[in-house]
């Protein structure tokens, strides 16, 4: 769909002119019928050969109202730019071109209007001359002028024409699966219900769809749909739609609001990362941390400008700046916005949002973020998925720019591309930067160096704290770890790691003490201290007790119970020759075979059942199945 803003300066015969092409009247407010002139945007639209419809949105054209002229100008593929014959070139004319070319706005047609007021022809070429001449530079540059009369009808075929080629060449608004809609008129229909209206873009809504709505949370459901004062099942990208939505409050919504799928949470924060240019004009210049209204959408919010080189941005230059905002904002890479002075009320520039939900600037940083920034500016996908990765070095797949102006298959397959020729890592569903991952592997080696260094003694590091160490997701620590025992750097033992080249070593003092608390096992054969006791005897030796109970020298089972090795090798061997005579064995036997408590017989057969050896049957331990066939066997 097409939708053209009809600009110019106040009393240039926008809205007749509109009127005269499509027989809709766009001045809709009784204020405006009365004061004859445009306060408000308004609405008209007209049939196109090709089977599709132009939109028009009609703006107004004094000063006093920028405020909805913007609101109207947002998300426009053309503009109509209407310059009176006889008046020539004015004020909101050129602050009606600032705006659109700070959107970006490519397309136009110029009409020179009110041709019929002018009896010299060497004047209207004069004013030809001067609109060109104003529109070299611009985005609008070598736009078309026809030379029109609303009230004669002069022209008005030739312009239809003029419009049907610009709507071939402008081409469509990108469905690319992320509609949304910034709210300019929110009403109450009875019966009906609130009603919506804007400029939809990035997709289609359709009939019954959930919806929410920004600012807030709250789940909605279409109701009903309208285009062009036509009912429809479903609203396509860049076309102008009402939309009745069900639930909605009355006055719970305002022009504005952003209308979105319920599926995808806007990415709202209060600082936005911006590249900006200020107007070419005298004394226009912009200092650090000055408060300025800034329009996205159809919404206008206060900002400081914060910029992040520089003090001061002068007449026509651009930079790069974090624009800081008392309540959040929604918006996707690459959505552009005005700039404005609040007092007195005056366009002073625009720019671009490169990124959103950003962090508050520390100063310290500005010049990394700003060389991250102009990275980004050209908007070019790649470079994006570059810039991104630069900056967070480890995202998750399915929110990787989900709220810039490309769809989510063109991220996939610019993922692939980028996978393939080496530049990132991809980890199940996260993305790793090629850089961060190769910096992985010295920092494990780092990480465990020094870990091996303050504890020797220990067969490695656990490896969930080294992936915590790391600030690594589980499946990119998984993919790193795998690569590192491929390549023989580490070795994993149970939820340990370490580096390939560690060997657990003692010193001659835990040498000593180990010698001690084998004594002290022997000692107490019938009741060996647990690990609570053994502590309180010999404060600040787990890390011995770990060792000793890995290597075998003791032996540790439920509630702390600790056996030495030897020990408890030939109680097991004694039990499965007993069990093996007899056929079984209490606890009451065991302790008169052994001299032990039930304090250590009952852990003492649980050990024995989870090693697989025996089970519980009738109150009494006998071998496992799998157990009693590999004795058959023997």
């Amino acid at each position: 769909m097409f939708i053209i803003g009809t600009t110019g300066h106040i009393d240039h015969g926008k809205s007749s002119l509109v009127k005269a092409l499509t027989s809709i009247d766009p001045d809709r407010l009784p204020e405006e019928k009365k004061r004859g002139m445009t306060i408000d945007i308004g609405f008209a639209w007209l049939p196109l050969k090709n089977g599709e419809t132009a939109g028009f949105i009609d703006v107004p054209g004094h000063r006093d109202f920028m405020k909805n002229v913007i609101a109207g100008l947002w998300g426009v593929n053309a503009s109509l730019l209407v310059v009176a014959g006889d008046d020539g070139w004015m004020p909101q004319t050129q602050e009606h071109l600032n705006i659109l070319n700070f959107f970006n706005v490519r397309h136009g047609i110029v009409a020179l209007s009110k041709i019929d007021l002018v009896q010299d022809a060497d004047w209207l070429d004069l004013v030809e001359d001067d609109i060109r001449s104003r529109l070299a530079g611009t985005s609008l540059a070598g736009s078309p002028i026809v030379r029109v009369s609303a009230r004669e009808g002069t022209n008005l075929d030739v312009l239809r024409q003029r419009i049907e080629e610009l709507a071939e060449r402008a081409g469509q608004h990108a469905d690319i699966g992320k509609p949304r809609l910034y709210i300019d008129r929110a009403f109450t229909i009875t019966g009906s219900g609130t009603v919506v209206t804007g400029t939809l873009i990035d997709g289609e809504f359709t009939l019954e769809q959930k919806v929410r709505i920004f600012p807030g949370d709250s789940e909605y459901r279409i109701r009903g749909i309208e285009s062009y004062n036509q009912k429809v099942e479903r609203g396509r990208t860049g076309c102008r739609v009402a939309i009745n939505l069900a639930g909605v409050k009355k006055g719970e919504v305002k022009r504005g609001d952003i209308l979105f799928d319920h599926s995808r949470r806007p990415a709202a924060g209060n600082y936005l990362n911006v590249s900006l240019t200020l107007l070419d004009t005298p004394q226009n210049l912009l200092k650090d941390k000055t408060e300025v209204l800034v329009y996205l959408g159809t919404r206008e919010e206060l900002a400081t400008v914060k910029f992040l080189q520089g003090k001061v941005a002068q007449a026509g230059e651009s930079a790069f700046a974090q624009l800081a905002f008392k309540t959040p904002v929604a918006t996707s890479i690459g959505d552009r916005f005005i700039l404005r002075r609040p007092s007195p009320a005056l366009t002073i520039g625009g720019g671009v949002v490169l990124v959103q939900q950003a962090d508050k600037l520390k100063y310290r940083e500005a010049e990394y973020l700003a060389a991250l920034l102009a990275r980004r500016l050209n908007l070019d996908l790649k470079e994006l998925i570059r810039a991104e990765l630069e900056q967070h070095r480890v995202l998750p797949r399915d929110r990787f720019l989900e709220h810039s102006r490309h769809a989510d298959v063109e991220i996939a397959q610019a993922i692939a591309e980028l996978t393939a020729a080496g530049e990132l890592i991809s980890a199940g569903q996260w993305l790793v930067a090629r850089d961060f991952w190769a910096g992985l592997d010295r920092r494990v080696e780092e990480i465990l160096t020094v870990r091996h260094a303050q504890a020797p003694i220990e067969i490695g590091t656990a490896q969930a704290e080294l992936m915590a160490q790391l600030e690594s997701p589980k499946e990119v620590f998984d993919l790193l770890v795998a690569g590192l025992v491929a390549r023989g750097l580490v070795r994993i033992h149970g939820g340990n790691i370490a580096l390939s080249s560690h060997k657990p070593s003692l010193s001659k003092d835990q040498e000593i003490a180990i010698a001690e608390i084998l004594r002290l096992f022997e000692e107490r054969v019938e009741f060996p201290p647990n690990i609570r006791e053994l502590l309180e005897i010999k404060p600040d030796s787990e890390a011995l007790i770990r060792y000793m109970t890995r290597g075998g020298l003791l032996v540790e089972m439920e509630d702390g119970v600790l056996f030495e090795g030897n020990r408890y090798r030939k109680v097991r061997d004694r039990i499965i020759e007993i069990i093996r005579q007899q056929g079984s064995i209490s606890i009451q036997a065991a302790r008169d075979e052994f001299g032990y408590t039930r304090k250590y017989v009952i852990p003492l057969f649980n050990k024995l059942d989870n090693e697989g050896i025996t089970m519980l049957k009738d109150n009494e331990r006998v071998f496992t199945p799998a157990f009693s066939r590999e004795q058959s066997g023997k």
